[in-house]
């Protein structure tokens, strides 16, 4: 799954060593989690993207080498390890929906942006209210 920079900084905060591996990518200004498949689609939170194989759509992530953890793009923002491979779906939610409600309510008007050539849900509006439940 993948988020903005900005909302997976303060989310790795939150989870602190809970965190499995992640990736990030300062080129497109994402990070990105690794997580098991088929744990996260229900999940339904603004500015976040469960990367997933779907009909009309493909995905492909640039994974680093083990050993490009500064100095590359992209790069191991948390490193692969014994135990640190995966992050526990329930706690990423968590970490992500709380983080999505702090940064979304104290970004600057100079964080919004509809216009970048980007998907939508890459946008960001301040105030921005979560929307928590299930897709079915």
């Amino acid at each position: 799954m993948s988020t903005a920079v900005s909302i997976g900084d303060r989310a790795l905060q939150l989870l602190g060593s809970a965190s499995g591996a992640v990736v990030q990518d300062d080129t497109h200004g994402k990070l990105y989690w690794l997580i098991g498949v088929d744990t996260a689609r229900s999940w339904c939170l603004r500015h976040v993207r469960v990367l997933t194989a779907l009909a009309d759509e493909t995905v492909l992530l640039g994974v680093p080498p083990t050993t490009w953890t500064d100095g590359h793009d992209p790069y191991w923002r948390v490193p692969l390890g014994p135990g640190r491979y995966l992050t526990d779906t329930q706690r990423l939610h968590e970490a992500l929906a709380q983080a999505t409600i702090e940064i979304c309510d104290s970004a600057p008007p100079s964080f919004v942006s509809r216009d970048e050539g980007h998907l939508p849900f890459n946008s960001v509006e301040p105030k921005a209210h979560l929307e928590l439940g299930g897709v079915s």
